[in-house]
């Protein structure tokens, strides 16, 4: 697994509403046909974008656990380093990290990143596979909230994991095939109250693949 400079996640605590992909939103879809099967799918990471020098971070992304079955669901860290000056952050653990609301679903739709910081790890199937529920079927229905600037010293790292589902919201389940996530980061440095926080595309993709059967 390569190690590469990604944009990474640090959200800000006390936010509220649906923060981090921690949940759902209470806006139904039309019900796509999600029927899950039993079958074993693999997770592989494609690439992930550079991170432009100014910015003083180092971004890493990296498969924790590949595999997808009945059981278990595959999982991805992103670990965020400032490798330049003191910098601020719009981003912590949990429901202001990187990838929060509409930004854990992937494109094309399909898969879903939830979030699992502070859960140990650990990811329980809602009883109809691993297929997340209720998303809003638009881009708008996620709510919005402020996100705190939080200052992260040189050296400094937040790490944010997430959980591979199904989102849902398409006919098919997990179906194979290659998924692009995506967000616009911001960051500025704190020696300057009065500077105003630079923003920059990043994301990364991931290969969903079906084990075949022996």
């Amino acid at each position: 697994m390569h190690r590469r400079a990604l944009l990474s996640t640090v959200a800000a605590a006390g936010a509220a509403g649906l923060g981090g992909c921690l949940a759902s939103v209470g806006i139904g879809t039309s019900g796509p046909a999600n029927p899950v099967d039993d079958e074993e799918r693999r997770i592989s990471l494609l690439g992930v974008d550079s991170v432009p020098d100014e910015s003083g971070l180092q971004i890493d992304v990296r498969v924790l656990d590949d595999r997808i079955t009945v059981s278990e669901t595959a999982e991805i860290v992103v670990e965020t380093t400032v490798v330049g000056d003191t910098t601020v952050l719009p981003v912590t653990q949990g429901s202001c990290a990187i990838l929060n609301r509409r930004t854990c679903s992937s494109a094309p739709r399909g898969l879903w990143l939830e979030s699992t910081d502070g859960a140990g790890g650990t990811a329980t199937p809602d009883g109809e596979g691993w297929v997340r529920r209720g998303l809003p079927t638009g881009e708008q229905g996620f709510g919005g909230y402020g996100c705190r600037r939080v200052e992260y010293q040189p050296g400094e790292s937040v790490r944010n994991t997430f959980a591979v589902w199904d989102d849902g919201r398409v006919d098919g389940y997990l179906d194979p095939g290659e998924y692009r996530w995506g967000e616009d980061v911001s960051v500025r440095s704190a020696s300057s109250d009065s500077e105003e926080f630079r923003g920059f595309d990043w994301g990364f993709s991931l290969e969903l693949t079906r084990v075949e059967r022996e």
